[in-house]
């Protein structure tokens, strides 16, 4: 999937800086409202996974500026990021389902007939502090994946 934006809307932000698509009446704010403060939060950090707190000998403020007031990962740079996100039920759902699929070959039907077996590998994560490692232990050793024979 490739996200564009559409042309009227690059045309409409023409001269926009960052900071104000973070403006709540702003047409980019549904998005922004996350992507910049986040983006803010990554400047310590290069494009290719570098950490440089410093720049031309200064520290980098990598925090989220307080731009947007709901922002769900408010603080200093990506750790305040991942220490907010991993306990967020959609980001661990995104870690169970993605190693489900490395295991079982599909899709984990979490909100259906395998809310169980979810529960379970949720507890699993949290029992392990988040740890991949607790997680594919939960799954290897599940009855589910055992009778699968795989």
């Amino acid at each position: 999937y490739v996200f564009e934006v559409p042309p009227e809307v690059v045309a409409a932000r023409d001269g926009i800086t960052a900071v104000a698509t973070t403006a709540p009446n702003s047409l980019c704010y549904s998005c922004h409202k996350v992507l910049t403060p986040l983006a803010f939060q990554r400047e310590a950090w290069t494009d290719d996974g570098r950490f440089r707190p410093e720049r031309n000998g200064k520290p980098v403020d990598d925090t989220d500026h307080n731009l947007v007031e709901s922002y769900p990962f408010k603080g200093k740079g990506m750790e305040a990021f991942a220490l907010q996100a991993q306990k967020k039920e959609r980001f661990l759902r995104t870690m169970i389902n993605t190693h489900f699929v490395f295991f079982f070959g599909r899709e984990l039907r979490y909100n259906t007939d395998e809310r169980e077996l979810y529960k379970r590998l949720w507890d699993a994560v949290h029992a392990s502090n988040f740890t991949i490692k607790g997680l594919i232990r939960a799954l290897v050793l599940s009855p589910e994946y055992l009778r699968s024979g795989a």
